[in-house]
């Protein structure tokens, strides 16, 4: 009696789902970036806006739009 045991990397195949994900949700990020930018009128808004999104975006500790 007897066993074969078969072991495949799968890591080049993992990578290129985690970047196709990532380039997916930054896809949708835009899109929606994009429709709410559309709908800002005033100067202040716009400027908040950016800040929101960036900070949203890149998850940075703090952002100063000046």
């Amino acid at each position: 009696m007897g066993a074969v045991i078969v072991f495949k990397d799968i890591s080049e195949k993992k990578r290129q789902e985690e970047l196709q994900n990532k380039n997916y949700e930054e896809l949708v990020f835009l899109s929606e970036s994009s429709m709410r930018f559309l709908q800002t009128n005033a100067k202040e808004e716009i400027f908040e806006y950016v800040a929101s999104s960036i900070f949203e975006f890149a998850k940075p500790r703090a952002i100063i739009v000046n």
